[in-house]
This record gives structure tokens, C-alpha cells and sequence, in this order.
């Protein structure tokens, strides 16, 4: 059946391609804010189809993306740290050309590697920046070879890598050091102590990186991205990005 509010697809132009998305507008909402939602490895925009109705609820836009390497994307380019940064750029034009969404509201949410993704791409947003909501993603990939074995295959996809090695030496370059000396905007960092894909000592490598703009939710009991506890966790979350966006 359609949805109510409608998905809809959009295509924003990137270097001789472009980044899928679906952009869905609150209904009965004058120039609502946007929330920006990042999948992580293997995962795609479809995948918030069940996340983006909590935003909507709260009177919040929503944009659901593939970047290089994720789903549709995958067949036009595989990832590199550097192109989603630039494809990132693609988003933000995209959404400063809505004007009927408020351009000076804006906050991204991202699960697994998304949540290092949507860290990673937060600067480039700048004062519009309400926030971020970083769930169970890795401060870097130093520890790759201790990752289980399906993982690794997964960033060897990502990357389009013929093997683990190659995969390693193409994701040299993913880590959050020094890149989140000038973000400003509050950050929610979130993990579950029972998560088996990324360790919860990533969340407290983040967290120490951010300082004081951090605000940590650890759930003792929460599988990876704490999706066994989604239906306390998604409406919080909605609940803090709406507060952040009502400024």
C-alpha cells in the first residue's frame, strides 16, 4: 500500500551520477526541519521505512540516502571515505533547493557504519546543524582484522575490494580523529553492551573524542544498533531530535 506520507524518490546530481533518496514531508507542517538518515555497511534507505514514521510523528521531515557503495549506489561507485564526504555535498544542496523545508533545521541520524558516516559528514553541514544521533557505529577501523569474518567481507564489498587485505589498505582512512574538532552541534551516542558486531568501547572512544558536546545512552542489554529494544529506542530518539530542532 502507499504511504502515508508519501516516499518520495529523488535523485540528487553527484559527479556524472547521483545519490538515491526518499524524502518524506510531515503532513499538515509549514517548512518543517530535516532529519537526514544514513544506513551503515549492507544496509540501504529502505531500510528507514520503519524508523521515518516516529520523525514524521513529531512534525520532522525526512531524507533517506545511499551513498558510494551502499545499495543502489553500489553499482555507479564503490566507497571511499573522501567521495561520500563529496557526495554528502550533493544532499545538502539537494536539501538547500527545498524551500518548502526550513534550511536552518537540519540533523542526521545513522546506525552502524552510518553513525560513523553521519559523524564524518557533520561538519560539513555547519551552523544549520541541530545535532547528530550516532548509533553503534566504530570510531575507526583500526581493529578490522578482529572484526568476524562476514564483516570484513562486507567492507571488502563496500569498497569492491577483491580481498580482506585490499579491503584494509582501501579503509585506511576511516577514522573520526581530528575530525570532529570542530563540530559543534550535541551529539547522542548510542550503544548496546550486548553488541557483538561493533564493540561497545567504540562508543566510549567517540564519546572521549567529543567531550562535553556528547551525550551517551548506553543500553546494557541492547544487541547491535539496540535493535532488540527499537520500540523504546526509535522514539527517543525521535523525542531528542525534535527538541534539538525546536532549538
Amino acid at each position: 500500500h502507499r504511504r502515508r506520507p508519501p516516499a518520495e524518490p529523488g535523485a540528487m546530481p553527484f559527479d556524472g551520477t547521483a545519490v538515491p533518496g526518499y524524502l518524506r514531508r510531515p503532513e499538515g507542517v509549514v517548512r518543517p526541519p530535516l532529519v537526514v538518515l544514513i544506513p551503515g555497511l549492507e544496509s540501504t534507505k529502505e531500510q528507514f521505512s520503519t524508523f521515518e514514521p516516529y520523525f514524521l510523528a513529531r512534525g520532522l521531515a525526512t531524507l533517506s540516502l545511499e551513498g558510494p557503495g551502499q545499495g543502489e549506489m553500489w553499482y555507479e561507485r564503490a566507497f571511499s571515505d573522501t567521495d561520500y564526504r563529496r557526495a554528502f555535498q550533493a544532499v545538502l544542496a539537494f536539501a538547500r533547493s527545498l524551500d518548502d523545508l526550513d534550511h536552518d533545521r537540519l540533523l542526521l541520524v545513522g546506525t552502524s557504519f552510518g553513525g560513523y558516516l553521519c559523524l564524518k559528514c557533520a561538519p560539513l553541514v555547519g551552523d544549520r546543524l541541530a545535532g547528530v544521533v550516532e548509533i553503534a557505529g566504530p570510531f575507526d577501523l583500526s581493529a578490522f582484522d578482529d572484526l568476524q569474518p562476514v564483516l570484513q567481507d562486507g567492507f571488502a564489498h563496500l569498497v569492491k575490494a577483491p580481498d580482506r587485505a585490499t579491503a584494509r589498505q582501501r579503509l585506511a582512512d576511516v577514522t573520526l580523529q581530528g575530525a570532529l574538532d570542530d563540530l559543534r552541534a550535541p551529539v547522542l551516542v548510542i550503544h548496546g553492551g550486548r553488541d557483538a558486531v561493533i564493540p561497545p568501547r567504540e562508543a566510549d572512544r567517540i564519546a572521549a573524542a567529543l567531550g562535553d558536546r556528547a551525550q551517551v545512552w548506553f543500553e546494557p542489554d541492547g544487541n547491535h544498533s539496540c535493535n532488540n529494544m527499537y520500540s523504546v529506542l526509535r522514539p527517543a530518539v525521535a523525542d531528542w531530535a525534535a527538541d534539538r530542532l525546536a532549538g
